[in-house]
């Protein structure tokens, strides 16, 4: 049986943690994003959704993992009606890009949802933020009411912060995507 994560419980994790990811996040990561291990003949997209071992700076290259995705299928595979009819589907996108099926889809659900919280609170750092909780979203559905909470004055301090980090994370999302599309 699959766990349902709670927005209330996300933000939990988040603040359980809060130390560490500050701690983690004023450290300067360009090298792990540029240095972004993979097997021989793995996808360079995927690769670092399933890379070894579970710490912060994987979980941070699993993070741009699934932004990179999401980016791309919602914003560039879809961006017009007529090429989301056309092209629309999570299987096509899959073959087109050559990308592995089930990686791809576990990554894309992920990475879909936190690019929507994204959206709805109109903060791009939010995910970064959120790092130590990124693995609870492939189960949670409540992206409204969690975007309700981080904008309301009760966590205001996780608001502010996600906004200092919204220039890093897109810093970190361009680096990764030149490292990927140049391997």
């Amino acid at each position: 049986m699959t766990q349902r994560h709670t927005a209330k419980g996300i933000l939990d994790k988040v603040l359980e943690d809060e130390e560490i990811i500050r701690e983690f996040l004023e450290k300067e990561h360009t090298d792990t994003v540029y240095r972004s291990p993979r097997s021989p003949g793995e996808n360079a997209r995927t690769a670092a959704y399933n890379a070894q071992p579970d710490n912060q700076p994987f979980n941070l290259l699993r993070l741009l993992c699934v932004r990179d995705l999401a980016i791309d299928y919602v914003h560039i595979w879809q961006r017009s009606k007529l090429q989301g009819r056309r092209y629309g589907t999570i299987d096509g996108f899959v073959q087109k890009r050559g990308l592995p099926d089930g990686i791809t889809r576990k990554a894309l659900k992920i990475g879909q949802k936190l690019i929507d919280l994204e959206n709805q609170c109109g903060i791009a750092g939010v995910s970064l933020v959120l790092l130590p909780a990124w693995y609870m979203f492939e189960h949670f559905s409540e992206i409204e009411e969690l975007a309700r909470l981080l904008l309301s004055d009760q966590w205001d301090g996780l608001r502010s912060y996600s906004v200092s980090m919204s220039t890093v994370i897109s810093t970190y999302q361009e680096l990764y995507f030149l490292t990927i599309t140049s391997s």
